[in-house]
């Protein structure tokens, strides 16, 4: 007599890698491409560029999750401040929505615009337009027939398999001290039998605490990456977790030092502008020495 198998999926979850917002289920990616590239990069994840437009209106809502999601790599360091997403064929069918967002453009022809997500002083994300031919981070969020395949193939993994229960965040900054320390990147894992971690440099390098002259510490499954006050390199660090059932792997962080060179020790109070469009540069100087104000001059007098 064969045995069969009822499995109970909620589909309310989102599978491994992929996100909550609002009632679907989306991923960030981080390497910038056009509309056009970004389309395709989504649907071979089964998925489509987030559609921001729900009821001939803006998807406030889900805008809302999104600027949240967003704003957590943000937090990190991370400094993209506009990301792509879809729903533009919504837009063109719909005059209001679409003179709300043309009037805010000087695109002229609305077939090289694209629509996109762009962080305010509030930082809260607004939606705008960009030229299609531009390149940024996108959203994806995936089809229902490709979310609900997910989650069946994930009901169907080992009960023991590894799973990464807290991963490292997406950068981590260092300060250069008289005293060395270690800055702790975690990697916390689950499964049974209990599964070994494993931390990787630059990609591919695998760090051997066996080494002689390794400085690396693993404590709990977190890496504990040495700092001395001449350290000032910038390293990517990636986990994985391996027991009888398979390998997963954490996604890659960042390591880098916070310190960029030291600031003047007095004030520039003028700045040459370049009438030929290419601006000027304005450099970052202590609270101090900062000026209250730019004024801009021409013929020996100030314009207003």
């Amino acid at each position: 007599m064969k045995k069969s198998f009822v499995f109970f999926i909620d589909q309310s979850v989102c599978p491994l890698g992929w996100q909550p917002a609002g009632d679907i289920c989306v991923r960030l990616f981080f390497n910038p491409a056009t509309s056009e590239e970004a389309k395709q990069e989504c649907i071979l994840h089964g998925a489509e560029l987030v559609n921001i437009v729900k009821n001939e209106q803006e998807n406030k809502s889900l805008i809302n999750d999104l600027t949240d999601l967003i704003n957590e790599p943000l937090a990190a360091g991370i400094t993209e401040l506009t990301w792509l997403v879809g729903g533009m064929d919504a837009v063109l069918e719909n005059p209001q929505l679409s003179y709300n967002l043309w009037m805010y453009t000087k695109i002229e022809d609305e077939n090289d615009k694209s629509l996109a997500l762009q962080r305010k002083v509030d930082k809260h994300f607004e939606l705008i337009t960009v030229a299609a031919t531009s390149s940024y981070p996108f959203l994806c969020s995936l089809l229902p027939l490709t979310r609900k395949t997910l989650l069946y193939e994930q009901a169907l993994f080992p009960r023991g398999m590894p799973q990464i229960v807290e991963e490292p965040k997406l950068a981590y900054h260092y300060a250069s001290r008289p005293d060395s320390y270690f800055v702790t990147v975690p990697c916390k894992s689950i499964g049974n039998p209990v599964p070994q971690i494993k931390w990787f440099k630059s990609g591919v390098e695998e760090i051997d605490l066996d080494s002689s002259n390794t400085s690396y510490i693993i404590s709990g499954g977190s890496l504990l990456i040495p700092i001395s006050k001449e350290s000032h390199e910038s390293t990517t660090y990636h986990c994985s977790s391996t027991n009888i059932y398979g390998t997963v792997r954490s996604p890659s962080t960042i390591v880098r030092s916070a310190f960029i060179e030291p600031f003047r020790k007095s004030r520039l109070d003028v700045y040459p502008l370049n009438t030929k469009g290419i601006g000027t540069r304005i450099e970052c100087q202590t609270p101090q020495h900062y000026p209250s104000g730019i004024e801009k001059k021409k013929d020996k007098h100030f314009c207003k």
